[in-house]
């Protein structure tokens, strides 16, 4: 009787321990039997040391799946070694990754759709990228937004086995690219050449200053500037002068003598035009008269012109030569501004020359 209860409290045991099995596996498998995972790849062209099967895939810090399988792409998808393909892609690494649909919406939709909103997601920048968490270098993929243009869409020869994410660099591939691209054209710079030369042109200055007789510059500038405050003198007395004459001029009778002159022109051609206008009205006795005078005067007019032609030209050549000289004097200074300062134009420089 003994023995058969022991029998007995050993089969409970035994059932007891079968059932805490199956319910811890139903409790803990319960989160992997109900999910539904969507596979999607992509190729890598850079090292994926510290990634393994089972690292995590975060889109902006939230798990939606993990790595599923890692090899090479010719592994995959077969290719000649001597192909131009083995020699494009063959060094891309390609990452299996398993997506849990019920951590993204829209994912538990037909096939058909998932395609398109995954390729729509693709065009808009979605790219998967290796991420490294802290100094311990664990890694794990990203999925992320990235420019398209500078990043673009890896186009393959084959059909993928499932849906298809193109990757972007890594944050670290990125920043060593670019070191390297800084050293490259360090490397290119010719230190010793640039050294050379600036040495060359130091010698150059020094030999310049050297040679240069100062003194005489500065006696030069000393005589320019001297010159320079006799014509500046001789322009403002100028300019007093022609002040004083316009001060002088009476301005105020003259414009009373126009106004009254243009008065009395105007009377006389209205008196003109009311006698045209009455032709057959008697003509005043004194209109003849008038015409007879307005001819004297306009003879002697003519002969005053006449008389005084030769010393009109005159005047006219001096005022032509006049314009011409200031014109030669505004181009010259214009082209070489210290001629203003200076009796001759300075002496073209060795350098220059």
């Amino acid at each position: 009787m003994k023995q058969n209860t022991t029998y007995f409290k050993v089969g409970l045991f035994v059932l007891l321990c079968g059932a805490g099995l199956v319910a811890g596996l139903i409790f803990f498998g319960a989160d992997v039997i109900g999910r539904q995972v969507m596979y999607v790849e992509t190729y890598i062209d850079e090292s994926v040391q510290g990634l393994s099967v089972g690292s995590a895939v975060l889109h902006r810090g939230v798990n939606i799946g993990q790595v599923e399988r890692i090899s090479f792409v010719q592994a995959e998808y077969p290719m000649e070694p001597s192909s131009p393909e083995f020699e494009r892609f063959g060094r891309y690494v390609m990452v299996v990754i398993a997506i849990d649909s019920r951590r993204l919406p829209g994912l538990d939709r037909e096939p058909a759709l998932i395609a398109a909103m995954l390729r729509n997601q693709v065009a808009l920048g979605l790219r998967f990228k290796l991420s490294y968490q802290g100094i311990t270098g664990i890694t794990f993929i990203e999925a992320d937004y990235v420019d398209p243009e500078r990043h673009p869409e890896l186009q393959v020869p084959w059909v993928p086995k499932h849906h298809y994410i193109p990757s972007s660099p890594s944050l670290f591939s990125s920043f060593t690219q670019a070191v390297e691209s800084v050293f490259l054209r360090l490397e290119k710079i010719k230190f010793e050449e640039m050294s050379e030369q600036f040495i060359s042109a130091l010698a150059d200055i020094q030999t310049m200053v050297r040679d240069a007789d100062i003194g005489s510059v500065r006696v030069a500038m000393v005589a320019a500037m001297e010159d320079f405050k006799e014509t500046n003198d001789y322009l403002q007395s100028l300019l007093a002068e022609i002040q004083t004459m316009v001060q002088d001029a009476d301005i105020g009778s003259i414009r009373v003598a126009m106004v009254a002159a243009m008065e009395d022109f105007q009377e006389t051609n209205d008196y003109l035009q009311s006698l045209l206008a009455e032709t057959d009205a008697p003509a005043p006795g004194n209109i003849r008269t008038a015409i007879a005078d307005f001819s004297g005067t306009l003879a002697r007019i003519d002969e005053l012109l006449s008389r005084h032609e030769t010393d009109i030209d005159a005047v006219m050549t001096n005022l032509k030569i006049l314009s011409y000289n200031l014109r030669q004097l505004s181009d010259s200074v214009k082209d070489n501004p210290a001629r203003l300062f200076l009796a001759a134009p300075p002496e073209p420089s060795e350098i220059v020359q």
